[in-house]
C-alpha cells in the first residue's frame, strides 16, 4: 500500500478546516478561491459515513460503535487507493488504540499536521458549536471517554479522550510523522505555517502562490461564502461555522470555575505548549 494519507488533525474546533482550505487553495493554483462547497472534493475525513458504509456493505445503524471503528483501517486503505502522492484526511480522532483496534494507520501515513489551539478559545469555541454551556464544554474537555459522536448517516463517531490526551497522541507520536502547527502562529503569520506545513510533506513551496493561497483561505474570504451560500459543515446549534478567527475569547467568556478547571485538568499540556502566560494573566498558578 502506498503512504500517501497527509492527515490534518486536531480537537474540535481547533483550526483544521482553515488548514484543509489553505493546502486545497494552494495545490490547486486557481485565479479565484475554492467555493467552500467543494472542499469535500478535494479532501478525506475520517468520520465519512459513506465510506464506512461502503466497506461495511451494510447500514451502519445496525452496527456497534466497536463494529464501525474496526472498520477504520479499510476505510483508510481505501482512501490510499487513490492515485495522488498526496491524500489530505480530516480527523478529530486521537491517535491511539482504541476497542484493539488503532485510529490511524502508520503503514498509510505519508506525515500528520497537528493543529492546536489554546483550549481557552477552544472550549468557547466549543460551546457556540456544539451548543454546551461553559461547564459542560469545559469537563467534556476532561472527560477520558469523550467522543465526537455522529449520526451514522453523515458521519461516524470520533474518538477524541481529553483534550491534554489528544494533543499529546499525535504530537509525541514519531510514526506518524507529526508537525505542530499552533493556531495562534497562523493567525501571526499564515504564509510562513503554511510554507512549514508543505516542506514537512514534501511538496515544492512557491511564494507566491502560498501568498495567494492565504488571502483565498483568510476568515473574511471563508465567512464571506459562508454567509452567501451556507457551509455543509456548520453546526446546526451554531449562527456560523466561521465565527471569529480569532485568539483571546476564552479568558472573557469562561467562569472563574471553569478556568480553574481547564488549567487543573490540563496544566502539562498547557505549559508545554506555552499557553500558561495566558492562565496566569487571569491569576491561575
Amino acid at each position: 500500500m502506498k503512504k500517501n494519507l497527509v492527515w490534518l488533525a486536531s480537537y474540535i474546533k481547533s483550526g483544521n478546516t482553515w488548514m484543509r482550505f489553505l493546502l486545497v487553495n494552494y495545490l490547486l493554483d486557481r485565479e479565484e478561491p475554492l467555493p467552500i462547497s467543494e472542499i469535500g472534493r478535494y479532501t478525506y475525513g475520517d468520520m465519512a459515513a459513506r465510506a464506512f458504509q461502503r466497506v461495511a456493505g451494510r447500514p451502519l445503524t445496525d452496527l456497534s460503535l466497536r463494529e464501525i471503528h474496526d472498520l477504520r483501517p479499510a476505510v483508510q486503505r481505501l482512501y490510499a487507493e487513490a492515485r495522488d502522492d498526496i491524500v489530505l484526511v480530516k480527523t478529530h480522532s486521537l491517535a491511539g488504540t482504541i476497542y484493539g483496534t488503532a485510529t490511524v494507520q502508520p503503514a498509510l501515513t505519508r506525515c500528520s499536521l497537528y493543529i492546536v489551539r489554546n483550549p481557552l478559545d477552544v472550549a468557547v469555541s466549543r460551546i457556540h458549536h456544539l451548543g454546551q454551556d461553559t461547564e459542560e464544554s469545559v469537563a467534556a474537555m476532561g472527560d477520558p471517554s469523550n467522543m465526537f459522536m455522529g449520526d451514522n448517516k453523515a458521519t461516524v463517531f470520533q474518538p477524541a479522550g481529553t483534550w491534554s490526551q489528544h494533543v499529546l497522541s499525535w504530537i509525541d507520536s514519531k510514526p506518524l510523522k507529526t508537525l505542530m502547527v499552533r493556531y495562534e502562529d497562523l493567525l501571526e503569520d499564515a504564509e510562513r505555517e503554511l510554507t512549514r506545513a508543505l516542506q514537512h510533506m514534501g511538496m515544492p513551496v512557491d511564494s507566491g502562490r502560498v501568498r495567494k493561497a492565504v488571502a483565498f483561505s483568510s476568515f473574511d474570504e471563508l465567512s464571506r461564502q459562508e454567509k452567501e451560500s451556507g457551509f455543509q459543515e456548520a453546526s446546526p446549534k451554531s449562527a456560523a461555522f466561521f465565527r471569529r478567527g480569532s485568539s483571546g475569547e476564552g479568558g472573557t467568556r469562561l467562569t472563574q470555575e471553569s478556568l480553574a478547571r481547564l488549567y487543573r485538568d490540563h496544566k502539562a499540556v498547557i505549559e508545554r505548549l506555552g499557553y500558561a502566560k495566558s492562565f496566569h494573566d487571569l491569576g491561575l498558578r
